[in-house]
């Protein structure tokens, strides 16, 4: 993939991974991205974001899935993401939502990541089906229906160097 692609929901790129069945959307980790445009506001509903991912490698910053436009900092938007160290949270107006422990994002190897919000607000953050972070103070009103894929939908600063699929 080259850039940022534009598509509709759902989202379905002829990659064919080894080892997965399916279809997925390779990154190369340099500014890739996908941008979809979706009528669904999440509001201060429940929620369930969730995907599988592969890395090639771990950076400062990749991301899984966001409604932040751009690395600034939105009330209204969420990041889902990871860092060097394997750290992935949810990431509302630069706070960080059910971190996990150092080391649960790893290299070479698929992994199951989700983040769900239920109708008490509580948030839990879940890898392989194992809950490794969890937080009760996560009320926001989430308005955006940009979404970024992989990156930032409009400028790309955080790309992962790896595989996603059903990244929803």
């Amino acid at each position: 993939m080259t850039g940022v692609q534009t598509c509709a929901l759902p989202i379905c790129f002829p990659v064919t991974i080894g080892g997965f069945k399916g279809h997925s959307l390779a990154f190369d980790g340099a500014g890739d991205a996908v941008s979809v445009n979706s009528s669904a506001i999440m509001g201060t509903q429940p929620f369930c974001i969730e995907g599988w991912i592969y890395n090639h490698r771990l950076k400062s910053s990749s991301t899984l899935l966001t409604t932040r436009p751009n690395s600034s900092n939105y009330t209204d938007a969420y990041h889902v993401g990871w860092d060097v160290n394997g750290t992935i949270s949810l990431i509302v107006n630069a706070v960080s939502f059910a971190a996990s422990p150092v080391g649960t994002i790893t290299t070479g190897t698929w992994q199951h990541v989700a983040v769900c919000r239920n109708s008490s607000n509580n948030v839990g953050l879940f890898v392989n089906g194992v809950r490794v972070g969890f937080t009760t103070t996560l009320a926001t009103n989430f308005t955006r229906t940009l979404i970024g894929l992989g990156d930032f939908p409009t400028t790309q600063a955080e790309s992962i160097d790896g595989f996603i699929v059903t990244g929803k």
